[in-house]
C-alpha cells in the first residue's frame, strides 16, 4: 500500500514538471530543469547519484551534473617561477576523467529513464596575481570567479577547453627556441672543463657556474612553450574568454556566462580572491549561447534595457551572428553552502518534444527555454507565449518569424498555489517596456503592437515577477518586418 502511494505520489510530482505546453502547431512537454550541480567529484557535498535523486524528489525532469573543470592555481618566484612554486589543486572533471564521468552518468540514466541527466563543466579560463607574498598586503588572486557553464560537448572535448590552470594556452613558437638559451651556458661550462682540448678557459668554479646555472633554467624552462597567456602579466581582456568560447563553437558544445554580476571580494587564509562583474566582457565576446540570470544576473543584464537588450539588439542590427539566450543556474554545492536553498530554487524550464538527452540540448541550443526563480507558495510557470501574424501563424520562443504589418504577442503565466501578491509582468520590445500590468492566474493576454518598421528586426520577451525572489524570464521572440505584401 505504502509503495503504491508513494509511487502516484511521485508521478503527481512529474506530471507537474511535465505539462502540456501548446502552440496549436506542435504540442511540447515543460520538463524542469537544475541546471549547475556540482557533486563531490569536484566541489559539491553530495554524490552524483544522490544529487539526483534529491533532483527526482524534487520534481525536476533533467538535471545537469556540473563539475569544475580544473581547480588549480599557482604562484611561482621570478625568475624561477616552475620551480619554487606554490600550487594548490582540488579534485574536479580533469582529474576524476571526463569519460569515466559519462560512464557514471549513462548508468544514472539507465536505473532513472524518467530522468535526463545530462553533463556539464564550471570553467574558469583565466586567474591572474597582483601583490607580492613578500608584502604586508600579500596576494590577491584575480578573475577566477569569472567562468562558464559549458555543456554539449563530447567527454574527451572536454579535455581540450583551454585555461590557464591545464596549460592549454600554451605552444610552440619562436619564443620557445629563445626559452634554450640555458643549454648555451650548459654546454659552454661543459666546454670549458675540458680546457685541455679547449681554447676556452675558466676557473673550475665559473664552469661549475655555468653548469648549474645552465641546468636549473633549463629545468625550469622546459618544455620550452610560449604561454598566450599566463598568471603573471595582469589581465587580458576578454581574449581568453573568446579563445574559450571559439573552441567550444569549434567542438559543437555551448558556452553560457556563470552568475554574471557576481562580485566577488573574499579572502581565504593569506590569499585575496577579487573577481568584477561579467558584463563588459558580455559585450566584447561574440558567439557564446547564454547567460545565467538567476541568482545573479537579473539586475543589471537582464533587466530591460540592460546587457542582455544590447547584445540582443545587435543581433538584431546583423552585428552577431547569433542571439543570446538566458538560463537559471543553481550553483548548488550542498544545503548548507547554498544559504540552506532548495535543490529546485531556480529552474530552466525546457519546452521539449521529450524529456531526452537530445531535445533538452536542442531546446537549449535554440532558446526554446526559460529561466525561473521560485517562491516558495506560487512557482510561476509560463503556460503560453507567442508572437502571431495577422494570418495566424506564430512563433515561439527562440523562434523567429517574418510579419508584413503589426503583430499579436499572446502570453499566458500561472502558478501552483494561491498568493495575494501581485503578480507583475513586462513586456519588453527590443530593449524597452511597452506594457507593464498585473496578472491574473491563468489568464490568456492578447496584447497588439501597432509598431511596423519594414526592414527591420525586433524582438519581444517576457519579464515577470512577484513579491522577491519570485522571477521568470522567458528566451526572446524575432520579429522580421518584410515590405508590406511579402510574407
Amino acid at each position: 500500500m505504502k509503495k503504491t502511494v508513494l509511487i502516484a505520489l511521485t508521478l503527481i510530482i512529474l506530471i507537474s514538471f511535465t505539462a502540456s505546453f501548446s502552440y496549436g502547431r506542435d504540442d511540447y512537454i515543460k520538463a524542469g530543469g537544475l541546471i549547475h550541480l556540482n557533486s563531490d567529484v569536484s566541489s559539491g557535498e553530495y554524490s552524483p547519484e544522490k544529487l539526483v535523486g534529491m533532483a527526482k524528489e524534487a520534481g525536476a525532469g533533467a538535471v545537469f551534473l556540473t563539475e569544475n573543470l580544473m581547480p588549480r592555481w599557482q604562484y611561482g618566484i621570478f625568475p624561477l617561477r616552475n620551480i619554487i612554486k606554490k600550487t594548490v589543486e582540488k579534485s574536479g572533471l580533469l582529474r576524476y576523467g571526463p569519460e569515466r564521468y559519462a560512464e557514471r552518468i549513462n548508468k544514472i540514466n539507465e536505473k532513472l529513464p524518467q530522468m535526463t541527466v545530462l553533463m556539464a563543466a564550471e570553467v574558469a579560463p583565466f586567474y591572474f596575481w597582483s601583490g607580492t607574498p613578500f608584502k604586508k598586503e600579500g596576494l590577491t588572486l584575480n578573475d577566477w570567479d569569472l567562468q562558464f557553464i559549458i555543456t554539449g560537448l563530447d567527454p574527451s572535448d572536454y579535455r581540450g577547453i583551454p585555461t590557464v590552470s591545464n596549460g592549454k594556452f600554451s605552444y610552440y613558437g619562436f619564443g620557445s627556441i629563445l626559452k634554450l638559451w640555458p643549454l648555451v651556458l650548459l654546454l659552454v661550462g661543459v666546454k670549458c672543463l675540458r680546457r685541455k682540448t679547449s681554447k676556452v678557459c675558466l676557473p673550475d668554479f665559473l664552469c661549475w657556474i655555468l653548469i648549474i646555472t645552465g641546468a636549473v633554467f633549463t629545468i625550469n624552462n622546459y618544455p620550452f612553450k610560449e604561454m598566450k597567456y599566463d598568471q603573471y602579466h595582469g589581465r587580458q581582456g576578454v581574449f581568453p574568454y573568446q579563445d574559450v568560447i571559439d573552441y567550444v563553437n569549434e567542438k559543437g558544445g555551448m558556452v553560457f556566462w556563470s552568475n554574471p554580476e557576481a562580485f566577488v571580494s573574499k579572502k581565504i587564509g593569506p590569499v585575496m580572491y577579487v573577481s568584477p562583474t561579467a558584463d563588459k566582457y558580455m559585450l566584447e565576446s561574440k558567439g557564446y549561447t547564454g547567460f545565467s540570470s538567476f541568482y545573479e544576473g537579473y539586475r543589471s543584464i537582464g533587466s530591460a534595457g540592460g546587457v542582455w537588450d544590447t547584445v540582443l539588439k545587435e543581433y538584431c542590427a546583423g552585428e552577431r551572428d547569433s542571439p543570446v539566450w538566458t538560463m537559471g543556474e543553481m550553483a548548488y554545492h550542498s544545503r548548507e553552502a547554498s544559504g540552506g536553498k532548495e535543490i529546485d530554487e531556480v529552474q530552466t524550464v525546457f519546452l521539449v518534444p521529450s524529456n531526452t538527452q537530445k531535445d533538452i540540448l536542442d531546446a537549449m541550443r535554440r532558446g526554446r527555454m526559460y529561466a525561473v526563480r521560485k517562491k516558495k507558495g506560487y512557482p510561476l510557470e509560463l503556460d503560453s507565449f507567442t508572437v502571431e501574424r495577422s494570418d495566424g501563424k506564430r512563433a515561439m520562443m527562440g523562434e523567429e518569424i517574418n510579419a508584413a504589418g503589426p503583430v499579436t504577442i499572446n502570453f499566458s503565466v500561472s502558478w501552483r498555489g494561491e498568493t495575494s501578491e501581485k503578480i507583475t509582468v513586462k513586456l519588453i520590445r527590443s530593449g524597452e517596456v511597452i506594457k507593464e500590468f498585473p496578472i491574473e492566474k491563468g489568464a490568456e493576454y492578447r496584447i497588439e503592437d501597432d509598431l511596423y518598421t519594414g526592414g527591420d528586426k525586433i524582438y519581444y520577451r517576457l519579464d515577470v515577477r512577484g513579491k522577491y525572489p519570485s522571477m521568470l524570464f522567458s528566451n526572446p521572440i524575432f520579429v522580421n518586418f518584410t515590405e508590406e505584401g511579402s510574407t
